[in-house]
C-alpha cells in the first residue's frame, strides 16, 4: 500500500514538473509536502489567502456566466509559453500541445474548465471518474461561487470519493439527486486514476484553508440523509507553475537519493552527492548514462541572451523598446481560441534585459533542446551576424538565444565556431531534419550553459 502511494507521488511530482530519481528514499512525507507546495504554486495560494483561514461566505458572489467575466474565461490560466505551444499545435490541426489523460495536471486544469463551463451554463452536480466509469469516482457538488479577487473564482464545493469496494454512499446521492425538482442532470467528466489523485489532493489542501464556521454552516444546509459525509472544500484557477516555484520546488535536497546529508560526489563527474556508497550504489542504473556523457563527452561554452544580438540591435536603432513574450505569469486571462502569440508581445526595458533566468538545477546536469531556424542552417552574406539557435531546458525555467555573433572560435584562428560547431552535430544527429537536437548541459554562469556536443540522451526524450 505505501509503496503505491509513494509510486503515485513520484508520478503525480513529475507531471507537475518536479524531477527526482526514480528510485528516490525520500519519506514519503517528504514527497506529498512538495506536491501540497506544487498545488498552492499553481493556484497562487499566498496571493489570495493572507491569514491561516478563508471564509467564502464573506465574499462577493461571482454573477457573471457568459462573456469575457464568465466562470470559464477566469477559471482557466495559462502562461505565455503554454499558450505560444498550443497555437502552434492548433495551426497543426491538434486541440492541444499534450495529449488528454497522459498528464495528471494538465488534465486537472482542463477538469477545471470542465466544471466551469457547466456551471455557467447551471450544472452544479458533477462526477469525475475513469473513462470505464467502473473502478473510481469523485461525487461532487459547487455549493456556490465567489469573487476572491475582480478577476479571480472561487468555487466552494462538497466531494466524496468513491471506490468500486465503496460504490452505495454515491449512488445514493445520485438517487436522491434526481429526486429534487430543480435537478437538471450531473456531468461527468473523463478523469484518470492519477488525476483523481491530484484532484483528491487539491481538495484535501483546500479544505484546511477554509474556515471551520463556514464549513459548519455549509454541512448544515446540505442533504442530511445523503450528503452529510461529504468533505467541504474550494477550487481555485489553477496556472503552470512558474520557473522561480519550480527552482525551489527542484531545489538541491541533500544526497540525491534519500535527501540526508551529504558526504561524497560521484568520482566519475563530480556532479550528483549522496549520503555514501549504498545511496549511489542504488542511483547508479539512472545516473550511469549522464555520467558517462559527462565524463567523457566534448563540452562547448554557449553564451545565451534573452533575445538574439540582432533583434536587440534592431530595436535600438529604431530607439524603440525590445520586445518579447510576456513572462510566465503576466498572462492572467482564459485562454482564446484564437490566441495568437503576436498579439501578446510586452515591451522590454534594457534593465529588464539584463536580469537572468533562475538557475532551478544548481550544479546538477540537465537536458535541453536546441533548436535552429531554416534561415539560420546556411550561412550567407545576407545572414551573418544573424543566425541564432534558441536553448530551453524541459521546464522551460529559461528560453534563452545562442547566435552566431556571441560564438567565440575556440581554439585560435582558423578554428570553427561554437555556432557552426553545433550547427554541424545537429545536421549530422539532430531530429526534425537538423532542426532540433537535445543534449544534456550544465549551467556554468546567469547567461551561460555548458554543453555536451557530441553525445546525446539514449532513446527517445519525452519533453
Amino acid at each position: 500500500m505505501k509503496a503505491r502511494v509513494r509510486d503515485e507521488a513520484l508520478a503525480l511530482l513529475h507531471s507537475l514538473g518536479v524531477i527526482l530519481p526514480p528510485k528516490t528514499k525520500l519519506p514519503l512525507e517528504a514527497l506529498l509536502r512538495r506536491i501540497r507546495q506544487c498545488l498552492d504554486a499553481a493556484q497562487e495560494t499566498k496571493l489570495y489567502i493572507h491569514t491561516s483561514s478563508i471564509n467564502p461566505g464573506v465574499l462577493p458572489a461571482w454573477t457573471t456566466h457568459s462573456g469575457e467575466n464568465s466562470l470559464q474565461e477566469r477559471m482557466y490560466r495559462f502562461s505565455y509559453k503554454e499558450a505560444s505551444q498550443n497555437h502552434t499545435a492548433r495551426l497543426l490541426g491538434k486541440e492541444s500541445y499534450k495529449e488528454l489523460y497522459e498528464d495528471p495536471f494538465q488534465d486537472l486544469r482542463m477538469t477545471l474548465q470542465q466544471i466551469a463551463i457547466k456551471v455557467d451554463a447551471g450544472h452544479h452536480a458533477f462526477i469525475v471518474q475513469d473513462s470505464d466509469k467502473e473502478h473510481c469516482g469523485i461525487n461532487m457538488r459547487v455549493i456556490s461561487t465567489h469573487h476572491i479577487e475582480s478577476t479571480t473564482p472561487l468555487l466552494v464545493v462538497i466531494y466524496l470519493p468513491g471506490t468500486k469496494l465503496n460504490p452505495l454512499p454515491g449512488l445514493r446521492w445520485i438517487q436522491n439527486l434526481m429526486k429534487h425538482p430543480s435537478y437538471n442532470g450531473i456531468a461527468n467528466i473523463t478523469g484518470t486514476f492519477l488525476e483523481q489523485k491530484l484532484l483528491l489532493r487539491l481538495l484535501a489542501l483546500n479544505e484546511k484553508y477554509l474556515d471551520a464556521t463556514f464549513k459548519t454552516l455549509v454541512k448544515s444546509q446540505v442533504d442530511a440523509n445523503t450528503e452529510q459525509s461529504f468533505h467541504v472544500s474550494f477550487l481555485l484557477p489553477l496556472n503552470t507553475i512558474g520557473s522561480e516555484d519550480l527552482g525551489k520546488l527542484n531545489a538541491e535536497i541533500g544526497c540525491e537519493i534519500c535527501g540526508k546529508n551529504t558526504a561524497s560526489r560521484c568520482s566519475q563527474c563530480q556532479t550528483l552527492k549522496y549520503c555514501g556508497p549504498e545511496c549511489q550504489k542504488l542511483d547508479w542504473p539512472h545516473h550511469r548514462t549522464i555520467c558517462r556523457s559527462l565524463k567523457g563527452g566534448k563540452w562547448l561554452t554557449l553564451p545565451l541572451k534573452l533575445v538574439p544580438s540582432s533583434v536587440t540591435e534592431m530595436k535600438s536603432k529604431s530607439k524603440d523598446a525590445v520586445f518579447t513574450p510576456s513572462v510566465d505569469d503576466a498572462i492572467r486571462a482564459g485562454q482564446r481560441p484564437n490566441f495568437n502569440p503576436s498579439d501578446y508581445i510586452y515591451p522590454v526595458t534594457s534593465e529588464e534585459l539584463s536580469v537572468p533566468p533562475p538557475n532551478i538545477h544548481g550544479e546538477k546536469p540537465f537536458i535541453v533542446k536546441i533548436q535552429v531556424s531554416l534561415a539560420s542552417i546556411v550561412a550567407t552574406d545576407l545572414n551573418k551576424g544573424k543566425r541564432n539557435m534558441m536553448v530551453y531546458d524541459r521546464q522551460r525555467s529559461f528560453q534563452l538565444y545562442f547566435d552566431d555573433r556571441s560564438s567565440k572560435d575556440e581554439g585560435g584562428a582558423g578554428e570553427v565556431s561554437v555556432f557552426d560547431q553545433v550547427l554541424s552535430e545537429m545536421k549530422r544527429n539532430g531530429v526534425t531534419g537538423g532542426l532540433k537536437m537535445y543534449r544534456y548541459a550544465k549551467r556554468t554562469g546567469d547567461w551561460e550553459i555548458t554543453l555536451c556536443i557530441d553525445r546525446g540522451p539514449d532513446g527517445e526524450v519525452a519533453w
